[in-house]
């Protein structure tokens, strides 16, 4: 696939059943994410659009990615010293993306940017983008090559994180432009950046047609509910 032309995306549709645990659904969606645009809500939402432009990876693609990964915290260090809103792991992936210094991977617009080239690479380098994701989650190494070859149990774990954050992207565009612009309607204040992720979710799951964000403050982080 070339990452540089329009990408089509297959995402499997999950169905979030409140009480219980997402289940996976039989059907398959096709979504053509390269024509569309991220709500306006999006945080670092410029960011995405020019490492999009640049990269040719669909901007609601690397926003769902950045989702999962970090819930766009810029600040976010993960256990394998992986780093940023894209999670750039130091030093093996970021000297491969060409930056030499730790500390450059917590300016946004660059940790999107490299995330977004990473990514490129990957979907150039795989059959199919099942295996791109699960190659940026787990590794290229640990992921078999080949149009019929199966994703890891713990790949195909990750590719349907980003699947369900892609959807909920795009209801969030649908009800903004539904309602001609999200405005804000709740703020809940909480300390930790997961529990801000969790209330999100359940949020997002509960209730239909909302756009759901997360902002952080001196005093920790707060969800935004907008309609």
């Amino acid at each position: 696939m070339n990452a540089k032309h329009a990408i089509v995306v297959l995402l499997i549709l999950f169905t979030c059943v409140p009480g219980a645990q997402s289940a996976l659904s039989s059907t398959q969606r096709t979504i053509e994410v390269s024509s569309l645009p991220l709500p306006a809500s999006t945080p670092h939402k410029s960011c995405f659009d020019r490492a999009s432009q640049r990269h040719g990876v669909p901007a609601r693609l690397l926003a769902a990615v950045a989702r999962v990964e970090s819930a766009f915290d810029p600040f976010a260090v993960s256990h394998m010293d992986a780093v940023g809103i894209m999670q750039i792991r130091w030093p093996l992936t970021a000297k491969h993306l060409g930056i030499k210094r730790r500390e450059l991977l917590f300016n946004p617009c660059l940790n999107i940017d490299a995330g977004a080239r990473y990514l490129s690479e990957l979907i150039s380098r795989f059959e199919t983008l099942e295996q791109a994701l699960a190659a940026y989650n787990m590794g290229p190494s640990r992921i078999p090559t080949g149009s019929n070859a199966a994703v890891p149990a713990l790949g195909r774990q990750y590719v349907d994180l980003v699947a369900v954050s892609h959807d909920r992207i795009a209801r969030t565009a649908a009800a903004s432009e539904r309602t001609g612009g999200a405005r804000k309607v709740l703020e809940f204040p909480v300390k930790t950046r997961e529990r801000a992720a969790a209330v999100e979710a359940a949020l997002a799951i509960r209730y239909s047609g909302i756009a759901v964000t997360l902002s952080e403050t001196a005093d920790g982080w707060t969800v935004q509910v907008m309609r």
